[in-house]
């Protein structure tokens, strides 16, 4: 074919819908085959397919990398959120502490809390949900989450595959979700938060539903 001819042949090549997974799948097809071409004897091909053995490769030992920066990050998360739940009921057991012995508003604001002024209640926002318990059903891909503990309180809830990706809403208003129709072996991570006087209380921590 004379240099700068319009070739009768197209290439399907999106890279908008490459992923590095994808990406990494692809170099490694071109490895197989392309060093047995006969296009791998045209120089600036030659260079061009060395160029992409080494950017794939580089790609490929960065997408390890961030694999197990995401392994320590979700760990991290998991311990972070288990010390604020230890945390906070320290801090109600201190609370509770602190007003039993208290003599006077000093005593309260010389520990470091902030005291109530009378009055009628102010609508704050509430309390997040301090545990989930998970039931797993008698049939295969159905369980219940619900929160530990709750009164006749108005929740809203969430789920996602991944804790860190998109959640999406899970219809009802009560303490509880009734899950099924999930294939055996998925993970759900699932989130509650309760709702008074038109507030919403920030997230609890997301449990983990394995169907069986």
């Amino acid at each position: 074919m004379a240099a700068g001819s319009l070739s009768p042949w197209r290439i399907s090549l999106d890279t908008s819908t490459l992923d590095p997974a994808l990406a990494e799948a692809l170099v490694t097809g071109i490895k197989k085959v392309a060093p047995q071409s006969a296009l791998i004897q045209v120089p600036a091909i030659a260079a061009s397919y060395a160029a992409v053995v080494a950017k794939g490769t580089a790609l490929g030992l960065l997408v390890t990398a961030v694999a197990e920066d995401e392994k320590v990050l979700k760990a991290d998360i998991k311990k972070r959120d288990g010390a604020l739940s230890a945390l906070l009921l320290e801090l109600v057991g201190l609370k509770s502490l602190v007003v039993s012995n208290a003599t006077s508003e000093a005593d309260i604001s010389g520990m470091g809390f902030v005291v109530l002024t009378g009055g009628k209640a102010s609508k704050v926002k509430p309390d997040p949900p301090f545990a989930l318990i998970v039931k797993m059903g008698k049939d295969h891909g159905k369980a219940r989450v619900s929160v530990q503990g709750a009164r006749r309180e108005h929740y809203v809830a969430e789920c996602a595959t991944d804790p860190n990706g998109t959640w999406s809403s899970l219809p009802g208003n009560g303490k509880e979700r009734k899950l099924s129709g999930y294939p055996s072996g998925t993970k759900l991570w699932v989130r509650f938060a309760q709702v008074r006087y038109g507030l919403q209380s920030d997230w609890s921590t997301p449990a983990l539903v394995t169907f069986a």
